[in-house]
């Protein structure tokens, strides 16, 4: 009985520390290079609603403010190059979400991610 109460415990341990998320179809728009970090790439974030993923802040900047944020936009580090072209719109379900880069002050500059399933969308 104790051992399956301390499996029990581990397994929703390690379940509640996963970063992957998946189910939501999430819809962005690829709008630059970076030289944030080798090959990322800023994508913004269609009808972005503020907190609704992990990568989005809950309080961004008041509307009207110049330029992207970490309220509509985010950085993907590891896209391919076939789908780094601006103005492509891209759809993927499944990410981590790395934070913030330590490089940037600004507590509304856009976090990093990972994707794991991009593709164009139709």
């Amino acid at each position: 009985m104790k051992a399956l109460l301390v499996c029990l415990t581990f397994c929703s341990f390690i379940l509640s520390c996963n970063k992957d998320r998946g189910g939501d179809n999430v819809h962005v728009t690829v709008l630059q290079d970076s030289n944030h970090s080798p090959g990322a790439v800023l994508v913004e974030v269609e009808n972005a609603v503020s907190g609704a993923y992990s990568f989005l802040c809950i309080n961004p900047p008041q509307p009207g403010a110049p330029g992207h944020s970490c309220g509509n936009s985010v950085y993907i580090l590891n896209l391919p190059a076939s789908l780094k072209a601006p103005g492509t719109q891209l759809v993927f379900t499944k990410w981590a979400d790395l934070g913030r880069n330590m490089i940037w002050s600004s507590t509304y500059a856009s976090n990093d991610i990972k994707v794991f399933d991009p593709r164009k969308r139709n």
